[in-house]
């Protein structure tokens, strides 16, 4: 692990300072075997895709050199330059749409992720006017993820031992929709499911579960959050009325 951070370092001109701290988990990481890692050792937050507004607290992975980027590369091509299981969370935010295919990140992603590490997802609404502009390649929608994580998941995650458990859909709406919708008399839930534009950010929340029987087992279905912004609390949307 330490040698292949260094040549990172080396290959991308990565700060003295990042180095240094980098080296220091490695050797941290390496004294411990993936039990102790579990139980309370020092997990890594990655922002995939990060862009020049890399989340505080994350190691910014794109393949565009920004000033906030850790580590300059193609995550579909390259290997994350982590062990596994040293990663608890996982953020990204409008990349997802941009690749050929997402099976080969989904997988090395997993594959750096302890069992029960967290992803957070986003990416614009399929059912919206921002999913289809100019090099989006895929378009998100609850269909599209259910595919990867729970109806074809032996073909998307077929190489690696674990499963995403799909946890919740996030939805950002766009502004005003609830009370236009009101005003149409209808519901919130059923404008989500049948209707284009009211909500532009989706976001899925996932859990990783690891072992060589994950995939054989079932799991409840994700629940289903809005909000109109999204940093705003998010309210249930099966609590809201449809509102």
């Amino acid at each position: 692990m330490v040698k292949r951070g260094i040549r990172y370092f080396k290959e991308h001109g990565i700060k003295k300072t990042l180095a240094r701290s980098f080296l220091e988990l490695s050797s941290r990481l390496n004294d411990k075997n993936e039990s102790q890692i579990n139980k309370g050792g020092t997990m890594l937050k990655l922002d995939v895709g990060c862009g020049q507004n890399k989340k505080e607290g994350f190691l910014g992975i794109d393949i565009i050199k920004y000033d906030s980027v850790d580590f300059v590369m193609d995550i579909t091509r390259e290997k994350l330059p982590f062990e596994d299981n040293v990663v608890d969370e996982v953020y990204s935010h409008h990349f997802f749409e941009h690749l050929d295919s997402p099976k080969e990140a989904l997988e090395e992603l997993i594959r750096v992720s302890v069992h029960g590490a967290i992803f957070e997802i986003w990416t614009p609404y399929l059912k919206s006017n921002d999913a289809f502009v100019l090099g989006h390649r895929h378009f998100y929608n609850e269909t599209i993820w259910r595919h990867i994580c729970i109806e074809h998941l032996t073909l998307w995650l077929k190489d690696v031992d674990a499963i995403l458990r799909l946890d919740k859909f996030c939805y950002v709406l766009n502004p005003n929709i609830i009370e236009e919708l009101d005003q149409l008399h209808i519901p919130l839930s059923f404008a989500l499911r049948h209707m284009f534009n009211m909500a532009n950010d989706f976001g899925a929340f996932m859990t990783v579960l690891k072992g060589k029987d994950v995939k054989d087992r079932t799991y409840g279905e994700p629940e289903r959050y809005v909000s109109y912004l999204i940093h705003s609390p998010f309210v249930k949307l099966s609590d809201s009325k449809g509102k």
